[in-house]
């Protein structure tokens, strides 16, 4: 159709960055457990660096996708690793259990 436009909203809310951030989190510690020769039935322990906050309503999906009894926030335990995300850095540990 001659004419037509479309107009696409690029402002990246607040809710779209943490969005972000949980889906490359899970990513990141995905790869640790492949890394660490971790199986689907192996349950972790997770240990961040960044606030409760950071991952909002996520909390409960992130467990999930992931495999882990429990999150944690302040001291790094286990494996280490780190994410780097829009110029911040958060410090991951996972432990099996």
């Amino acid at each position: 159709v001659d004419g037509l436009k479309v107009y696409v909203d690029s402002e990246i809310t607040p809710e779209l960055k943490q969005e972000a951030f949980v889906r490359e989190l899970i990513r990141k510690i995905q790869d640790m457990r492949k890394k660490n020769n971790l199986v689907v039935r192996d349950k972790i322990s997770l240990h961040l660096s960044c606030s409760q906050e950071d991952l909002g309503e996520f909390i409960d999906e992130i467990k999930l996708e992931i495999g882990a009894k429990s999150i944690s926030f302040g001291k790094i335990k286990g494996k280490k690793d780190l994410l780097e995300f829009d110029n911040q850095k958060t410090e991951i540990g996972i432990e099996k259990i």
